[in-house]
């Protein structure tokens, strides 16, 4: 049982030190250019004057397919590549990219429009299923409260993609506040912590649509469209990878902000009750 512990120990361990090494290198070409766009003489793969690449070739079919794909950010390996990272390493991508790594990685914003465009293309061809009984769900109506809980929670399930966006910048405050002196990334500021939630929903909406082709359905009944408990365990692996806490110290701090965006819209529900009824 012992041997068995350290072994799987070791290839723990191992398998952490290839998520955290950057998978993208660079090779410099030494020859001499002359950029094709402004006459520039240089060394490198990338005119420094205007930015054109040095391998400008004739136009062929080829660089129609490039260009058409590159619409879908298909042209090179950098959407493929990413979207493979985000399931693999997504914390160690994040790090990346907020120490400075932009190219290693497709544009968050731009990954997370594009994953959305087709994940509304699979639900728009693949069966309604409707989802068991939510875990947010409410049994006691009979208090104002839960009335006002319950109204919230049906029209997230009704409004799939703004719920989910929502509870996205509702996770915003609790991860500052509870890893802000964190080993890794220190008092990550707002912007920053901006782009690492758009990470994480590039994250949710990839495995939303991995999850529907997996089922050939299409769940409605529920905010997220895999399982609940899905959902703490992504945040949790990529806030391990992205924050260096240790197993326990992440665990905790994951539930904290896990469950936050439910006690910020029961404080809100407050709020609006006591305005309204005094």
């Amino acid at each position: 049982m012992r041997k068995t512990l350290i072994h799987t120990r070791r290839l723990l361990a191992k398998v952490a030190r290839k998520q955290r090494a950057t998978p993208v290198s660079y090779v410099m070409k030494k020859e001499q250019h002359q950029c094709l766009n402004c006459n520039w003489e240089y060394e490198g793969n990338f005119c420094p004057c205007c930015g054109q690449e040095s391998n400008v070739q004739r136009i062929t079919w080829r660089s129609v397919g490039q260009n058409i794909l590159s619409i879908w950010g298909m042209s090179g390996r950098t959407l493929p590549h990413t979207l493979l990272m985000l399931l693999w390493r997504p914390g160690y991508l994040i790090s990346d990219y907020l120490e400075g790594k932009r190219k290693s990685s497709f544009p968050p914003i731009q990954m997370l429009f594009l994953i959305c465009l087709l994940g509304i293309g699979l639900r728009m061809i693949l069966p309604i299923q409707i989802a068991p009984t939510s875990i947010l769900s409410v049994e006691n109506g009979g208090e104002v409260i839960w009335n006002h809980f319950e109204n919230m929670r049906q029209w997230a399930e009704r409004n799939n993609a703004w719920a989910q966006l929502i509870f996205q910048i509702l996770f915003i405050p609790a991860m500052q506040l509870f890893f802000r002196n964190a080993p890794r990334h220190r008092r990550t500021t707002l912007p920053e912590n901006f782009f690492i939630q758009v990470f994480i929903g590039c994250l949710f909406q990839w495995v939303s649509i991995l999850w529907m082709l997996f089922t050939l359905s299409y769940v409605i009944g529920s905010i997220y469209l895999f399982p609940e408990w899905l959902v703490f365990f992504l945040l949790f692996y990529t806030y391990y990878q992205l924050y260096g806490y240790g197993f326990w110290q992440t665990l905790w701090r994951t539930f904290i902000v896990a469950i936050s965006p439910f006690l910020w819209l029961l404080l809100a529900i407050i709020a609006y009750i006591l305005i309204i009824y005094g």
